[in-house]
């Protein structure tokens, strides 16, 4: 007789759904972009000369290009006038103003942080954000994404440098052509997901549905028959979306945050540990969400993938997996789900207090 049993039946394998990133944050995915002709000197001081070298048009958004050039001998400063004091409100600021008067940028505080999102996660207005960047030898460049493509008409660029004297300068551009040119972007290979019907008074560029999974586990949110969910599961989930985006948006006070932890009363320390340490390692204290989906596994239990965003290089993207608890009729982010992100900062959470 044999010491061992048979083995089972081959498990079948789980396949996780692939990450797609939030569809305001960067081009479409899988997508050749339309280059619009759009070279401009933007401007020219004795020392420095910025030009606007083209625009790259997507079916969600843009792409801008620009060159900074330092007349020689090279003022050694100008490198850090340029990236130190970028986000600092008087280094080379951009903006745009659309044809029905939305305007992107027009904060010194660029990208998705701090703008009014839809349940959804989606900002109610024009975002503009930095991308790569560098250079050397005198010539330095950066790109921007700005989301979504402007409406037909008018397109009105703006540009100041305080720390150069330069005063607000305007380029009219043809929001038009950028517009037809990113309904022309060609799609390379199929992502797996369709675009949404834009809804009266959607921006340009509208929201996209999440992706259709080819594997056992969907990131769609959802209760089947088998999955014992909420009775209201809408606003459960409203809830949960809430609740994440309180936990790691930086513009909420810690107070606020904490409550929205299960058990997040002891944690206040190490919530500053945790924006002390992002600091050091991103030199930045912002991050934004994104709520990519929700799965409710029991009536008072869920799933949540979601995109942490940070204005900066590297991982502005930072895809994670947790978990929302429902304690005493309020839906809250798991403690251990926000200690597993602290934990990569190198922060450890204390105990649960008893």
């Amino acid at each position: 007789m044999a010491f061992f049993e048979p083995p089972g039946p081959e498990p079948e394998p789980v396949v996780p759904a692939p990450y797609s990133p939030p569809i305001w944050t960067g081009p479409s995915e899988l997508v050749l972009g339309a280059w619009v002709s759009a070279q401009r000197l933007l401007a020219k001081t004795d020392g420095v000369a910025v030009v606007l070298r083209g625009l790259c048009a997507y079916p969600n958004g843009f792409e801008v290009h620009v060159s900074f050039l330092g007349r020689p001998p090279q003022n050694p400063q100008l490198h850090q006038q340029f990236f130190a004091r970028f986000h600092a409100g008087r280094g080379p600021r951009f903006g745009f103003e659309f044809s029905d008067g939305r305007r992107a940028g027009h904060s010194t505080r660029l990208g998705g942080f701090n703008v009014a999102k839809d349940e959804n996660g989606i900002p109610t207005e024009p975002v503009l954000m930095p991308r790569g960047g560098g250079g050397g030898g005198g010539e330095w460049k950066q790109s921007f994404w700005a989301w979504p493509l402007p409406p037909r008409g008018r397109l009105v660029l703006h540009f100041d440098w305080p720390d150069q004297g330069i005063e607000d300068t305007t380029v009219e551009l043809d929001g038009s052509e950028l517009h037809h040119a990113g309904a022309n972007a060609i799609e390379l290979w199929p992502t797996g997901r369709e675009p949404v019907a834009e809804a009266p008074g959607t921006s340009p560029g509208g929201t996209w549905q999440q992706l259709v999974s080819s594997g056992p586990t969907p990131v769609v949110a959802g209760v089947g028959a088998d999955l014992p969910g909420p009775p209201d599961s809408a606003g459960a989930e409203r809830a949960i979306r809430a609740a994440f985006t309180t936990v790691f948006s930086a513009a909420r006070s810690d107070p606020v945050r904490l409550a929205a932890i299960e058990g997040g009363a002891d944690l206040g320390s190490t919530m500053e540990q945790a924006r002390q340490a992002r600091e050091r390692l991103r030199g930045t204290t912002k991050m934004d969400i994104t709520v990519e989906g929700i799965r409710f596994i029991a009536e008072d239990k869920a799933e949540v993938s979601f995109v942490l965003v940070f204005p900066v290089e590297p991982l502005p993207q930072v895809p994670s997996n947790g978990t929302a608890v429902l304690i005493d009729g309020a839906w809250k982010v798991a403690r251990q789900t926000y200690c597993n992100q602290v934990q990569s900062l190198g922060v450890e959470c204390p105990p649960e207090s008893p």
